[in-house]
């Protein structure tokens, strides 16, 4: 039996748990990667694009919904 048929006859997962699953896979080493991209040249890439929009010298309170990994504590200037 080759692989298309046995996946014909597999009934189809519900959307839901793709989702689900999908996400929990890529949650595993979410927090590795952002460190790896927070350490590389896109760290002042991504704070001169936020700069751009944000008043200077003023501390702001910001709510991250679900937008990525950002850790203020961290950033320098």
């Amino acid at each position: 039996m080759d692989k298309k048929d046995n996946l014909k006859d597999k009934p189809k997962e519900p959307i839901k748990e793709r989702i689900s699953r999908c996400w929990s896979l890529l949650a595993e080493g979410f927090e590795t990667r952002r460190l790896r991209e927070y350490e590389s040249e896109k760290r002042e890439r991504w704070l001169a694009e936020f700069r751009k929009y944000l008043p200077a010298g003023r501390k702001l309170r910001i709510l991250d919904v679900g937008t990525g990994f950002f850790d203020r504590s961290r950033e320098a200037g």
